[in-house]
């Protein structure tokens, strides 16, 4: 079994990869559906990996320094997916979209609690 040092080093790298493709990926994202879906998607996946390292640190404030990535990250997002397909009644214009902001939005309450 590896040690966790090994397995925080493993996420660390995973984590910083992911991140470089899905920034690099697409410029203008949230103006595709596609884009946005796989964007919303990806932004699920590093804030997952994120938050692993963040209960595999031994420091809580090397923990609270990750969570704090995260949310940073996240905000952002969902509020341009909310400001471009967002209608009046506050339902999404496009079905496809539901399911990974849902995620996203998810996972921004679970690391602020």
């Amino acid at each position: 079994m590896k040690s966790p040092v090994c397995h925080i080093a493993f996420e660390l790298k995973y984590s910083s990869i992911h991140e470089y493709a899905e920034t690099s990926k697409f410029q203008d994202w949230e103006e595709d559906v596609e884009g946005c879906v796989a964007t919303l998607e990806g932004a699920a996946l590093l804030a997952n990996a994120q938050m692993t390292i963040a209960r595999l640190k031994g420091s809580d404030d090397a923990a609270n320094r990750l969570k704090g990535s995260v949310r940073m990250t996240l905000r952002p997002v969902i509020t341009l997916v909310k400001k471009r397909y967002e209608t009046i009644d506050g339902s999404l214009s496009e079905p496809r979209l539901v399911e990974p902001l849902k995620a996203l939005e998810d996972i921004l309450l679970l690391n602020t609690a």
